[in-house]
């Protein structure tokens, strides 16, 4: 892996969000140990050639797109609170208008103008756009 592609990768997500990428993040960082200057997300990123989200997700792609599903990974340990939510960033409009349409006292319409709002969001920093 090039040194430089894990750089533009947390350039690319702390753009996502609205921030800036931090150099010498980690245990180098005089600022934040956060990958972004980000005010509110402590943003981590971590990018290589195998993880075990990755292959999860990769074996649930196919039995989700053969149901005509989203794929969502939900992770959750053993005597620890809440879990964590994984999903492709392309996927990102999909899960928030099911989420949104889960909450009882949104109208349908509302839910999916916010999420047709947040597709466009994405699209914009899509890979393509910013490499």
């Amino acid at each position: 892996m090039h040194r430089s592609t894990w750089k533009q990768f947390e350039a690319r997500v702390a753009c996502l969000f609205g921030s800036t990428r931090a150099p010498l993040s980690g245990g180098n960082g005089k600022v934040t140990r956060s990958d972004s200057f980000h005010k509110r997300l402590f943003i981590e990123c971590k990018h290589g050639i195998k993880s075990a989200f990755w292959t999860l997700y990769l074996a649930t792609k196919p039995k989700a797109k053969k149901e005509d599903k989203t794929p969502v990974l939900c992770l959750g340990n053993k005597n620890q609170e809440g879990f964590l939510i994984c999903f492709h960033s392309s996927d990102t409009s999909k899960v928030l208008l099911a989420w949104l349409q889960a909450q009882s006292y949104l109208e349908p319409a509302i839910a999916y103008a916010i999420a047709k709002e947040v597709r466009k969001k994405i699209d914009d920093f899509s890979d393509d756009r910013l490499t």
